[in-house]
């Protein structure tokens, strides 16, 4: 778990810095655009972490559950 912590840590801090690029980079009118769907991008990515931690916690919770039983 905590190599995957270590792996979103880098994408995530990747996709930021990118995003401020882009939006320091472009002419006035398109910087509210380009933050917006920066802000989008944040959002699924800030998903799919959810994603994948409940999937780890229900992986977890069938193993204690067949832990459990079989005692």
């Amino acid at each position: 778990m905590q190599a995957f912590a270590i792996f979103y840590l880098t994408i995530s801090t990747g996709l930021a810095l990118i995003v401020t690029a882009g939006v320091v980079a472009a002419p006035r009118g398109e910087r509210v655009g380009l933050a917006t769907w920066g802000g989008v991008a944040a959002a699924l990515w800030f998903f799919l972490l959810i994603a994948l931690f409940a999937d780890e916690a229900i992986t977890r919770c069938i193993r204690l559950a067949k832990r459990v039983r079989g005692r």
